[in-house]
């Protein structure tokens, strides 16, 4: 069960991040863009909230990814091999 969340939290998280990249790209912010890529946790729902009108799924997609990553830490689950 574990190995679930972390995999759908890491597709929601990287899923919503590359789209806003590409979106970032699209709109003609390279620099934003660059940053979704490389520092996704933090500038791509910096971005997300910034430009929501464009970036509503994208950024409710990181939002939830970083949640399920928080539920996770929270509830003490670890993970074994």
């Amino acid at each position: 069960m574990l190995g679930y969340l972390i995999i759908l939290s890491l597709v929601c998280g990287l899923g919503g991040a590359i789209w806003m990249a590409i979106i970032a790209f699209q709109e003609g912010d390279p620099i934003w863009a660059l940053g979704c890529i490389v520092l996704s946790g933090i500038v791509a729902p910096i971005y997300g909230i910034r430009n929501f009108e464009i970036c509503r799924v994208p950024t409710v997609l990181c939002i939830v990814g970083f949640g399920l990553r928080l539920f996770i830490k929270a509830s003490g689950w670890e993970a074994t091999s």
